[in-house]
């Protein structure tokens, strides 16, 4: 699926969201008016969710007494409305709303979809909206999500971090993956398909962002994996999406070399590519200044204490 992003929405949108806001329209009150949109567009209350310069789903998000009513949303492409509710659930946390609620007709049919994007409370009002029958849905809203890219050559250690990060935290509603998880196909199928095995990571990091952008609403979400620096900073700008650190785990080159034959017992991973990977990505960290946990001469326990106080947990 291509990335989704929500912006706030310009005049030039006012169209384009009257026509997808029509299907919500009543007898009595015409969520597709143009001067109304153009109005909240104004006071930057008007939300759109954009996929190849198109407008596919927008949303109407005003502030209530301490709250923040969703006073219409509707989509025409599936993952819009699950990113609406991302982007409303977002500026809550934001601005430290703790709550966020709507008013739906029970001729939309919308129930599932709230219940499903974490509106735990809702109730049935009878004739409530001009004579017809209406639910309440809230949702209390917690900290913004962060994302958390763990990233490093093989033998540094990102694995073990990520395990013994998932043990501590069990109790909390933390959500833990790996990059290769989605399978890792031969070079010569990497080369077919993405011109390069460059190519096939730049491209499966642009949707393993996607997927944690929109299909997570954990607080936190960690994914561990061997991934350009460069590739993962892309593909959150390409969403807009602020609420990310990436870390660099790493190790001596006779340390890693160590782990990979001793340990692990995988003396094949020990190429000259993987060190020139391990040189490349600290070259690049520097660069971009992002943070480096140096796990060289760390206990397991040690590298997960040097990670916690780097990334604030």
């Amino acid at each position: 699926m291509k990335s989704i992003k929500v912006v706030l929405a310009k005049k030039n949108n006012s169209r384009d969201i009257s026509r997808i806001v029509k299907v919500l329209d009543t007898e009595n009150y015409f969520f597709s008016n143009v001067k109304d949109i153009d109005k909240y567009i104004q006071k930057k209350q008007c939300y759109a969710a954009i996929q190849e310069n198109k407008v596919i789903g927008a949303m109407v998000l005003r502030p209530e007494d301490q709250s923040y009513e969703i006073h219409s949303l509707s989509s025409k492409k599936r993952g819009a409305g699950r990113a609406l509710i991302d982007a409303a659930v977002q500026k809550c946390a934001e601005d430290n709303i703790p709550k966020l609620w709507c008013w739906s007709l029970v001729r939309y049919n919308a129930k599932g979809f709230y219940e499903k994007m974490g509106f735990k409370e809702s109730f049935l009002l009878k004739k409530q909206w001009y004579g017809e029958d209406c639910y309440f849905f809230g949702r209390e809203v917690g900290k913004a999500k962060t994302i958390y890219f763990i990233t490093g050559a093989s033998g540094v250690g990102k694995t073990t971090l990520t395990a013994r990060l998932k043990k501590k935290y069990a109790n909390r509603a933390w959500s833990f993956l790996h990059f290769d998880s989605i399978g890792v196909p031969s070079v010569a199928e990497m080369k077919k398909e993405f011109g390069s095995p460059s190519g096939w990571q730049e491209a499966k990091t642009y949707e393993w962002i996607d997927k944690l952008i929109n299909e997570h609403s954990d607080e936190k979400v960690f994914l561990e994996g061997q991934v350009n620096l460069q590739f993962i900073h892309n593909g959150f700008q390409k969403h807009d999406f602020k609420n990310y650190k990436i870390i660099l785990i790493d190790c001596g080159k006779e340390e890693m070399a160590y782990r990979l034959t001793h340990k692990r017992g995988q003396p094949e991973l020990l190429t000259d590519d993987m060190k020139n990977w391990l040189k490349f990505l600290r070259n690049q960290a520097k660069a971009l200044e992002v943070p480096v946990v140096d796990t060289s001469n760390l206990s397991e326990e040690e590298a997960l204490k040097e990670f916690e106080k780097v990334v604030g947990l």
